[in-house]
């Protein structure tokens, strides 16, 4: 599935795995099935959906769960529909609740909110998700998404944050494919934050670009991480409140720990990316005194 990326999943790690076969490659969404409670201590009992794979065949998914506790919703995508957000709690014990937001409409929320929120908008662009997986027991355990991507062309996840300060992205001509560093300026006191932000990455010329620095050039602490050749950025969260991004954080393929950066308050974000996923570039928005919004670029990343 070179043309798509993994991202997530979010939930418990218990339960036997979920997803679609190996040589198939989602292009769209037709239908999602969601088998959901929606009384105090509800979750979502069950989960299924059908996809269209590279050949034009309608593939559908198992019952990830049960269907037979709780009541069967199933959302059938209109033409030219496509799921660009998908959110969610949950908890030690599954997946509590779920929403859908597509191109022309959103749906939910499914279940009880209970938990830790996740998020995944991925509405710039042409991006989409077009399939799932995660984990299941007598419930949906954990859910995760497919977004297509590859190297040459990454997709946009995000950004979170707020809506203030300038637009900060690519351009189409100079899309990332490798990370090659990361700068922040923030204060990890009480009440401190991201204030700048920068990074350089290389792109499918093999030239190297520097972007940024994206808010302040003086406020905080300034700190630098580089990519060795052969790891790459594989997990990525973070805080916001409604000025902007409070802290971050960032794993790498070796399971290194860089952050966190900022001083965490707020609604949390995670981008957890398995299976050689990874971010390539960043974008967002910022202001003159921090970095106000952030999303990042990902892509099938190999082993050199």
């Amino acid at each position: 599935m070179a043309d798509s990326v993994k991202v997530g999943p979010w939930g418990a790690p218990s339960g036997k795995p979920c997803d679609i076969n190996s040589y198939s490659s989602p292009q769209r969404l037709v239908s999602i099935s969601i088998c959901s409670n929606e009384t105090p201590g509800g979750c979502i009992n069950g989960f299924s959906f059908t996809y269209v794979d590279q050949t034009g065949k309608a593939i559908s998914s198992e019952t990830w769960g049960t269907n037979f506790i709780g009541c069967v919703t199933t959302i059938k995508m209109n033409p030219g529909e496509h799921v660009n957000h998908v959110s969610g709690t949950a908890n030690n014990r599954g997946v509590t609740s779920l929403k859908l937001g597509t191109n022309q409409t959103e749906h939910g929320p499914y279940g009880w909110p209970s938990g830790p929120e996740f998020s995944v908008p991925v509405r710039q662009g042409k991006s989409e998700v077009v399939a799932f997986f995660g984990h299941s027991g007598d419930t949906l355990k954990a859910l995760g998404v497919y977004v297509p991507g590859t190297k040459e062309s990454p997709v946009k996840v995000g950004p979170w944050g707020g809506h203030a300060g300038s637009s900060r992205d690519l351009l189409a001509s100079n899309m990332p494919e490798r990370l090659q560093s990361v700068a922040i300026r923030s204060s990890e006191r009480s009440g401190g934050r991201i204030y700048g932000f920068s990074y350089t990455y290389l792109d499918k010329n093999g030239q190297y670009i520097r972007v940024g620095p994206w808010g302040s050039k003086t406020k905080g602490q300034k700190r630098e991480f580089t990519m060795n050749d052969g790891n790459y950025i594989n997990f990525i969260s973070g805080t916001h409140d409604e000025y902007g991004i409070t802290s971050l954080k960032f794993v790498n393929s070796e399971e290194e720990v860089y952050g966190p950066f900022g001083c965490p308050a707020g609604a949390a974000f995670s981008v957890p990316l398995p299976e050689n996923g990874a971010a390539v570039g960043f974008f967002g928005r910022s202001g003159a005194d921090g970095l106000v919004g952030f999303g990042a670029y990902v892509a099938p990343q190999d082993d050199d």
